[in-house]
């Protein structure tokens, strides 16, 4: 389901543990080594909203904890009870909304920033590349 979040239980990288379902992954099958986290809905819990918790699960203490209960030397493993055991902070409905929105923001802008660096970077590696061959050629003609 759309806004489901994903958490590999089993990975080579303890830092990239954590995902968002989106449209485009309908229809698609996921391992066994991956846990689907819904966020509860239920009246008898207390309300969590799904983009609140997904942001809690990339933060630094949510990745500590995965790596206090991490086992393996090459793929690092964590139990699906370890990830149940985490406790995070269930402030009101009010507050998740704006810690949330505020963290969405932060993203869009940190990958806007991303995308421009990127995108300066093929910029000036393709006028080095033209600088360069221009020298090469430069030289080529001086040795002749």
């Amino acid at each position: 389901v759309t806004g489901d979040i994903l958490v590999a239980l089993r990975t080579a990288n303890t830092t990239s543990r954590v995902g968002r379902v989106t449209p485009e992954w309908h229809g698609r099958h996921i391992s066994r080594d991956v846990l689907i986290l819904r966020a509860p809905y239920d009246l008898d819990l207390p309300p969590i909203i799904a983009s609140y918790l997904y942001f809690w699960l990339m933060s630094p203490a949510f990745h500590h904890h995965l790596a206090i209960h991490a086992a393996g030397a090459t793929a690092h493993s964590v139990s699906r009870k370890d990830v149940m055991a985490y406790q995070l902070p269930k402030p009101d409905i009010g507050t998740q909304i704006n810690v949330a929105h505020h963290l969405e923001h932060a993203l869009h802008a940190d990958h806007a920033l991303a995308t421009t660096l990127a995108n300066a970077q093929q910029l000036v590696t393709e006028r080095t590349a033209l600088t360069i061959e221009h020298i090469a050629a430069q030289l080529l003609d001086n040795a002749q």
